[in-house]
């Protein structure tokens, strides 16, 4: 692996500053990628927090050190959190601790990956580099996007039509009716968001190639009948965070 660059007294300042307005002035080759890479607040040798019962460590070690008083199920405080996250709803105090919790530690977790990516993906020299290097983007099981999911996707692409940016081409391979993780915050609707706001051509696979006939012909007839729900559902508005 090849070790990033030290950075120069001028560098560290930039990124180090607790200014809340700042200015760099910097030519080609001064290293300014640099500066806006380290800025994001990610530590070079960052660690990544997936099990949650380190999480949950981590968390009670923050709440206890800054003189807060513990939830009564710390593993299940960090589950709601995941799902709002996941959700993209309202920020909650217990969110912001640890939020609070993973940066100081120099770490992240599984959300927080997420919205550190699309951090970067915003910054316009991250978009255009990504723009260079891929033509193709391709969504499988896309009826089990999240809201936070589909907006790091739009961050990835680019936004719909009408921006005078052109989007990178991208493809949704999903079924609205096949969702299965909406207990984890999934949102099927997401594909007829993007059918509507990208302009998108919809292409049905109608061909059974694994199942016999009769076993077609009965998912047929159990997916008319929960047609009508499906259809007040995709009227149902979305929510997604700016």
């Amino acid at each position: 692996m090849i070790s990033p660059p030290d950075l120069s007294f001028e560098q560290r300042t930039a990124v180090q500053s607790d200014a809340r307005a700042i200015v760099v002035v910097a030519s080609a080759g001064s290293g300014k990628t640099e500066v806006v890479a380290r800025r994001i607040g990610l530590p070079v040798d960052l660690e990544v927090i997936t099990r949650l019962e380190d999480r949950a460590e981590l968390f009670a070690r923050w709440l206890i050190g800054n003189g807060q008083t513990l939830p009564e199920d710390l593993e299940d405080a960090l589950r709601q959190i995941d799902l709002s996250r996941a959700k993209q709803e309202p920020i909650s105090d217990l969110q912001r601790e640890w939020d609070a919790a993973l940066s100081d530690a120099g770490a992240v977790d599984y959300g927080s990956m997420l919205t550190r990516t699309e951090e970067l993906l915003k910054l316009p020299f991250s978009h255009h580099q990504i723009s260079r290097l891929y033509h193709h983007v391709i969504v499988d099981e896309s009826q089990n996007l999240t809201p936070a999911q589909y907006s790091l996707l739009i961050a990835l692409i680019g936004p719909p039509p009408g921006n005078n940016r052109d989007h990178i081409q991208t493809m949704l391979v999903g079924d609205e009716k096949q969702s299965l993780v909406g207990f984890a915050g999934a949102d099927s609707r997401l594909i007829h968001r993007f059918e509507c706001d990208y302009h998108a051509a919809r292409i049905e696979l109608t061909n059974n190639f694994r199942s016999a006939q009769n076993v077609v012909a009965i998912g047929e007839r159990v997916s008319k009948e929960l047609n009508h729900s499906l259809s007040l559902v995709l009227q149902l508005p979305i929510r997604l965070k700016d």
